[in-house]
């Protein structure tokens, strides 16, 4: 049987070979088309952050909590047919005349009485229909692999999170929506005490995004 069966593929072969060569060449034509993904993501472009040193009771979401830090979370809504690689470059900007420094690590149980504030960006997906401010913030402790570090000099991080692509349909998609936050600490204490007309901090945060895949339908 295996004889047969190789016989068989020879004479077959041979034959396409000699019609080839005996009758006219047939050419073929492959067009490169440019197809270009839809890319389509909701950014906040302004938001509010408020400094409470002294940990003064504050009532967020309908809970009274006690944050140094205070600001209500955000989000990045890809609405894109694609999934979205996010990357992200944050930095920050004291008041003139303030004398503020941005501290390079935890100041909640210092002794300093300069005026420090610890701060980084903390980002996470999550679902539509979720309550970015009812996740699970203010229990998080700093943690260099996943959050950024907010300085004057800036830092910058790629892929930090990744956004699942819209649905068919054109809505959010579970994994659609990257939500951030900012969290720290402040030297509740420093010699001259805090100024509210003054002591301002502003933090720029630079969202870049890059397609994961692009299936062609």
């Amino acid at each position: 049987m295996k004889r047969r069966i190789t016989a068989v593929l020879i004479a077959i072969v041979f034959a396409v070979t000699m019609s080839t060569s005996v009758f006219s060449a047939r050419t073929t034509e492959i067009h490169a088309i440019y197809q270009e993904p839809r890319i389509e993501i909701v950014v906040p472009s302004t938001g509010q952050m408020w400094l409470n040193p002294r940990s003064l009771p504050v009532q967020i979401n309908g809970n009274v909590e006690y944050p140094q830090i205070v600001n209500i979370p955000w989000s990045i809504e890809n609405h894109s047919e694609v999934g979205i690689k996010v990357d992200a470059a944050v930095s920050a900007r004291v008041a003139s005349g303030s004398g503020i420094e941005l501290s390079g690590s935890s100041v909640k149980n210092s002794k300093s009485k300069e005026k420090r504030i610890f701060l980084f960006l903390d980002m996470k997906v999550t679902n539509p229909g979720v309550d970015v401010g009812s996740l699970d913030w203010g229990s998080t402790v700093y943690d260099s692999k996943r959050h950024m570090l907010i300085t004057d000099y800036g830092n910058e991080r790629a892929n930090i999170m990744t956004l699942a692509p819209a649905n068919l349909d054109g809505t959010l998609a579970n994994g659609g929506i990257g939500a951030f936050h900012l969290d720290g600490n402040v030297n509740p204490d420093p010699l001259g005490g805090w100024n509210p007309a003054k002591d301002m901090v502003t933090v720029k945060i630079v969202f870049t995004f890059r397609p994961t895949d692009f299936h062609i339908p």
